[in-house]
Order: C-alpha cells, then sequence, then structure tokens
C-alpha cells in the first residue's frame, strides 16, 4: 500500500543518519510507502528508503534553469533514475517516473533542454499543458 503525500520532507539519498543538519527536501508531491506520520512535525522527514517516486508542479512556464533543476532534484533524490534508459528492453517501474509538470508552456530553453533530456532517454517526465500527465486531463 502507498501513501500520495503533498509538501512532505523526505531525506535525499546521501543522507546519513543521525547526521545535523539533516539533508532532506520538501517534495511537491511524494509517493510513499504506507507509513504512520501521525506524530510527524514540521522538520521531520521520511526516510528516502520509503520514497515510491515524486513529482514538482509549478503554476508557470518553464525556462531551462527549472528543468535543469529539476534533473538536480532527481540527482539528489533517486540517482539511478538518470540512468535507466528508455531503450526497447527498458522494463519501466510499476509506479510513474519521477515527474516535473508546469501549467504553463516551455520557453524556447526549456525546449531544447527537454528535448535533449528525451533523446538521453532518461526515467523521469517534463510536461506541460500541450503534453499532460494524463491524455484525459486537459487544462483550459
Amino acid at each position: 500500500m502507498f501513501q500520495i503525500r503533498h509538501q512532505l520532507r523526505v531525506a535525499t539519498r546521501h543522507h546519513e543518519h543521525g547526521s545535523i543538519p539533516p539533508s532532506n527536501i520538501c517534495l511537491d508531491v511524494a509517493v510513499i510507502v504506507d507509513s504512520d506520520l501521525d506524530q510527524f512535525s514540521t522538520n521531520d522527514f521520511v526516510p528516502n528508503g520509503s520514497l515510491v517516486t515524486f513529482g514538482e508542479a509549478k503554476h508557470m512556464s518553464a525556462f531551462a534553469e527549472l528543468v535543469a533543476a529539476f534533473v538536480g532534484l532527481v540527482h539528489e533524490m533517486q540517482p539511478e533514475r538518470l540512468g535507466r534508459a528508455r531503450l526497447p528492453t527498458f522494463t519501466p517501474a510499476p509506479h510513474p517516473a519521477p515527474f516535473l509538470f508546469v501549467s504553463g508552456y516551455f520557453w524556447r530553453t526549456a525546449e531544447g533542454l527537454v528535448k535533449t533530456l528525451a533523446d538521453r532517454q532518461m526515467d523521469i517526465d517534463v510536461r506541460n499543458r500541450d503534453n499532460p500527465l494524463s491524455p484525459t486531463i486537459r487544462l483550459p
């Protein structure tokens, strides 16, 4: 069983248990294995091993630096996703890949970066209003 959480702090892949300060990131959308978070407070975070996948959603058009920052976020949270090429022999995970969704469009520089990411066939998704997460949900 999984939980889908909004604005959840999750430890980075490189966080060492007990380290001060902790290395964690607040994710827009986090899918985690079922956990009891009733006692969690603002500064608590879920271990990285509980993270199944995640997403970032921004109400704006994307520029290249935003897309690059998302790739950096994937590197901190699930670095193996950057090396998993979507080749014909690729077996997708049973859950969605990490994604960045922007409600607007890709600026020209972002469009070029998104194309190079697709060419490298990384196991991440960068979507916008013209290429939504689900074909059944369209923005006006």
